[in-house]
Formats: structure tokens, C-alpha cells, sequence
């Protein structure tokens, strides 16, 4: 992925019909910063826990290992938070990406 004109690029990770209100992608500050949500069903709950209890599969994990080393190839920094903040799924998925990515 090109790097873009702006010195930062943010991705988020959430349901595909949360994505088509706004851009995926937005200029911030200095490097990629990628927030993975999740795709809960329950996306529109006042619950933290229903909105946030999404577990990723080593599938989806792998993947986005995959789209997190390229993008630092041309990154000053690349930076993943998880807030899939429901049991110690946010911890466990990013033990998880870092194997996978090669970097734990």
C-alpha cells in the first residue's frame, strides 16, 4: 500500500455498514494506526460487552498480520489496538497477530 501524502493514516476494523457512513481511511498524526472493533452483530447495543464481543479467527488474524506488515514497510511506525473489549479477547487476539505477524 502506497504510503499516503499525509504523515498518519488511521484504518478501523468494524461492521461493513458502520464503514459506509464515513471513511475507512483519515489523515491524523504520524504513522498507520489500525483499530479492530470487531464485527459483533449486536454493534448497535448500549452494552459494551454485546458490542464489543467479538472474538477474531485465526483467518481473519492472519490477514490482517499480513496487511500490518506491509503497511509498515513504508511506515515510520504501525500501530494495532483491539477493542473487541469483551473478556480478554482484545489481549488474546493481540497475542495472536503478533505471532502471526512475526513479531512476538
Amino acid at each position: 500500500m502506497p504510503r499516503p501524502a499525509a504523515r498518519t493514516a488511521s484504518l478501523a476494523d468494524r461492521p461493513a455498514w458502520l464503514a459506509r457512513s464515513g471513511s475507512r481511511i483519515a489523515d491524523v498524526e504520524w504513522a498507520w494506526f489500525a483499530n479492530l472493533h470487531g464485527h459483533s452483530d449486536k454493534w448497535e447495543s448500549k452494552d459494551i460487552q454485546q458490542r464489543f464481543g467479538y472474538r477474531y479467527s485465526d483467518e481473519e488474524l492472519a490477514t490482517w498480520a499480513g496487511n500490518v506488515k506491509r503497511l509498515a514497510q513504508d511506515a515510520a511506525g504501525t500501530h494495532v489496538v483491539f477493542n473487541n473489549c469483551y473478556r480478554d479477547w482484545a489481549q488474546v487476539n493481540a497475542q495472536r497477530l503478533a505471532e502471526l505477524a512475526g513479531a512476538a
